[in-house]
């Protein structure tokens, strides 16, 4: 019901989401980034999702190190 799952599998697709987040982080000055619902991402998405979360996690916290993340998951997991 969420659309199409992006391929998370393919390492452009997964480096286009972390150089989105990374760019946000320099060019807007975030001090942090909330996921919402990571479910499909982990899920549906698998290791390779999950994968890219936590590349996406590393290189969020080498620029910042003090660079909040947080997701949204329920707590069945």
């Amino acid at each position: 019901p969420w659309g199409a799952m992006p391929a998370y599998n393919n390492p452009k697709v997964r480096q286009f989401f972390i150089d989105h987040a990374v760019q946000q982080q320099q060019e807007f000055n975030f001090d942090g980034l909330r996921f919402d619902f990571t479910e499909p991402i982990k899920g549906t998405g698998g290791k390779d999702g999950w994968d890219m979360m936590r590349e996406m996690n590393r290189q969020l916290h080498f620029y910042n190190p003090n660079f909040h993340t947080s997701a949204e998951q329920f707590d069945y997991d």
